[in-house]
């Protein structure tokens, strides 16, 4: 029995579905784009991950020299950091100098004239030129003469406030009550001085 071969018949279709013939047809050139997307992009990202280590490992030398640094200068870190703070203690004390002589002057050369038994006891005076002073008198005749020169213009030019917060009497310890022969007055006050120009 002969066979026979019919040379002209048809491929047969393919039973793919559409869009699997379009990537089976133009998907590999876009495979073949998307490679070599990939592949510059994995390049870049290795070149820059490079690129990173490098910088790092430049950072750490640089660190372990200045650690190196820091351990063999120990002590003129020390020194440093003792002249800082003393030039802090120095700023901050200049910062709240009160200037306290200049205005110490003023009060016992304000003080002189008032009587010659007055005793400055005690003084305190702020960097602001506030000041609490008590001054002690022996004598109550001079007392009653500090109580009106403390009045006058001559001892409140001196001042910007002055007022009188306290007063005390003593009496001599045999208990005598003749106040002008053995009482002892004491009077504080408080104020504050007007500005002076104290050159340093």
């Amino acid at each position: 029995m002969a066979k026979r071969i019919n040379l002209f018949r048809l491929k047969p279709k393919s039973s793919l579905p559409p869009l699997l013939m379009f990537f089976t047809s133009k998907g590999k050139n876009l495979g073949v784009v998307f490679s070599i997307l990939f592949f510059i992009g994995f390049l870049t990202v290795n070149l820059l991950i490079f690129r990173d280590r490098t910088k790092i490992r430049q950072l750490n030398a640089q660190k372990e020299v200045y650690l190196k640094y820091l351990m063999d200068n120990k002590n003129t870190e020390a020194k440093f950091k003792y002249f800082k703070a003393k030039q802090k203690q120095l700023s901050d004390y200049y910062g709240n100098d009160a200037s306290f002589l200049p205005y110490y002057q003023v009060l016992t050369d304000a003080l002189k004239p008032a009587s010659e038994s007055a005793v400055l006891e005690s003084v305190t005076i702020n960097n602001k030129r506030d000041s609490t002073f008590t001054v002690k008198i022996l004598n109550y005749d001079k007392a009653i003469n500090f109580l009106k020169y403390v009045e006058s213009d001559d001892f409140l030019n001196n001042f910007d406030e002055l007022v009188l917060t306290g007063f005390n009497l003593f009496e001599k310890e045999n208990g005598a009550n003749d106040s002008s022969k053995g009482s002892s007055y004491q009077f504080s006050f408080k104020s504050s001085f007007k500005s002076i120009n104290v050159s340093l």
